[in-house]
């Protein structure tokens, strides 16, 4: 995405919350702090998204040559403010919710900013009250339909994952969970 491009298409839902997004660097003990990029450039705290809007793109030296942009040194944990709601009120907001709890794997689209998984495991809430364990089935989404309308649970969690051979270290600050309302397809049983 472009610096100013919005998140999301169409008409945002006013009750919503707003994606901030920071990437630091700096955070004591988190795997991906570190004062120097992988390409050896001096590691910089920057805002990447703010109130729903791109305001700097993330450009490394590959990617600078393409698009013939100066690159930074932007790098480091990923940082997002915790949300206005509790967890536990995900079902008054949604009327009923699938909540994943494990992915086989998630499949980015990074081009078309789409998403999908199969479920590995998950819990249905009913409105009635009715919890129901799901296992197997695909759900799928659109980033710019899905923060027309999201919620950030008030309760935060810290992944902090240094990596292995087969995958890259995470580190990340921000809500321990996300209810999606807009673009969502879930298909199974």
């Amino acid at each position: 995405m472009k610096e100013n491009d919005k998140i999301f298409s169409g008409e945002k839902n006013p009750e919503s919350d707003v994606l901030n997004l920071t990437l630091d660097p700096f955070i004591p003990e988190m795997s991906l702090s570190c004062g120097f990029t992988k390409e050896g450039m001096v590691a910089i705290k920057k805002d990447v998204i703010k109130d729903d809007t791109v305001v700097t793109q993330i450009v490394d030296t590959r990617y600078g040559q393409y698009l013939d942009k100066k690159p930074e040194g932007i790098s480091g944990n990923i940082v997002v403010p915790a949300g206005r709601v509790k967890s536990d009120d995900f079902l008054e907001l949604a009327g009923s919710y699938i909540e994943i709890i494990k992915f086989s794997s998630l499949l980015v689209d990074d081009v078309k900013l789409t998403w999908s998984s199969e479920i590995k495991l998950a819990k249905k809430y009913d409105s009635d009250g009715k919890v129901t364990l799901i296992k197997g089935g695909v759900v799928s989404g659109k980033l710019a339909e899905n923060f027309k309308d999201f919620y950030f649970s008030k309760e935060t969690s810290i992944i902090n994952s240094p990596g292995s051979v087969w995958s890259e270290p995470i580190g990340y600050v921000g809500p321990k969970m996300m209810l999606i309302k807009s673009g969502v397809s879930i298909v199974g049983k």
